[in-house]
């Protein structure tokens, strides 16, 4: 049985410096749309269950994916973004050990909130707040 360990993937990924850009750019955004879609009604349950307005006020069960579009304009780009700069970084610094990924992963979601946040909140307010102006 032969174990593969990300060194000894390593080599294939950096092949050239447009093909990890692309796939790094292609896997985010597809799983990080995938997550989204497929977790989006627990979120909202959780969103609902949270508001000051009470789990009822708020929509209940009605409209599980009401405020989805939002996602699905913020959540590949977000994961993109994340993605590349998790990849890119840890080819400037050279080493795969713990601490390398760590700090890539870091810079990699810090770059990726200036997208996610913003539509985070425009989510979050779709999934609430509509119901208030009934």
């Amino acid at each position: 049985m032969v174990l593969l360990s990300f060194e000894d993937e390593r080599p294939a990924m950096t092949n050239s410096k447009d093909s990890i850009s692309l796939r790094s750019l292609l896997a985010g955004a597809s799983a990080g749309l995938a997550v989204d879609l497929t977790l989006y009604p627990l979120d909202t349950i959780k969103t609902r269950a949270q508001s000051s307005q009470g789990f009822a006020a708020a929509g209940g069960l009605r409209n599980l994916y009401s405020g989805l579009g939002s996602v699905a304009l913020g959540s590949a780009p977000g994961a993109a973004i994340f993605f590349c700069t998790y990849q890119t970084t840890n080819k400037l610094i050279g080493r795969h050990d713990a601490l390398s990924h760590a700090f890539a992963a870091g810079i990699g979601e810090i770059l990726a909130c200036t997208v996610r946040v913003p539509t985070e909140l425009v989510k979050q307010r779709a999934q609430v707040f509509k119901y208030q102006l009934n």
